[in-house]
């Protein structure tokens, strides 16, 4: 059996800031397959690599991210929350991560928001990855199936994976949308995970990609069922995990 592709969770995220060039740049040298990134379009115009829209709780000042410029986003410390070895990490675009990642197998970049119109991102996202030449090592993440649609739209040849969450309403836990979409991979959250899933998606030619595997018990459960990837805070951490 063949073990999952492991895929940093916002970079090497338990041990350094979250979607920061230091988290990306430690996943790497933890010799992870890949990274999972956080994607938003800032008031003037670029892709910024960050989970939140309010900049409160990664940086300590409260601003939407959609109304800053990147001038004004870079004077944030997104670094400072986890001590003074990281004080100063400023936000990446998403240029900068791609230009350091383009070597991986696995690139996910997460779309945020689930408004259902549009500023552009998907454009500047699709431009991006063929900029870099990476077709073949991208996917663009979503919960938004109108994102996704939006995406294929614009670049059917843009690998697009729908996200999944336990909590969510029904038929977006159910990816009721995956039937018109045919996405190149589904990217369920742990609690979605069995078995038959798993053997279900892969008859339909999709991979599967499981977020946040940070315990034994979740690893084990999903190399049991055969998942593709894993996305994990810690990718030392699973690893290791694996070798044992």
């Amino acid at each position: 059996m063949s073990r999952p592709l492991v895929i940093a969770h916002r970079g090497a995220s338990a041990q350094a800031p979250e979607n920061t060039m230091a988290a990306f740049e430690l996943a790497l040298r933890q010799g992870a397959d890949g990274i999972e990134l956080d994607v938003w379009k800032c008031g003037s115009g670029e892709i910024v690599v960050t989970h939140n829209r309010d900049t409160q709780e990664l940086s300590g000042k409260a601003g939407d991210l959609q109304k800053l410029s990147l001038r004004q986003l870079r004077r944030l410390d997104f670094g400072r929350f986890k001590g003074a070895a990281y004080r100063g990490e400023r936000i990446p675009t998403l240029n900068e991560v791609l230009d350091l990642a383009r070597g991986l197998e696995l690139i996910n970049i997460e779309i945020k928001g689930m408004e259902v119109r549009s500023r552009g991102i998907e454009l500047d996202v699709a431009e991006a990855i063929v900029k870099f030449r990476l077709l073949r090592r991208a996917v663009v993440s979503s919960f938004n199936p109108t994102i996704l649609s939006r995406l294929q739209t614009l670049n059917p040849a843009i690998r697009i994976g729908l996200l999944l969450y336990e909590k969510s309403p029904l038929p977006l836990r159910r990816g009721w949308s995956a039937q018109f979409l045919k996405p190149y991979s589904i990217h369920p959250s742990f609690g979605l995970i069995q078995k038959k899933f798993v053997e279900r998606t892969h008859r339909k030619g999709q991979k599967v990609i499981v977020w946040t595997i940070n315990d034994f018990h979740q690893l084990d459960a999903c190399i049991e069922a055969g998942v593709d990837g894993i996305i994990t805070d810690d990718p030392a951490w699973a690893f290791d995990a694996m070798r044992q």
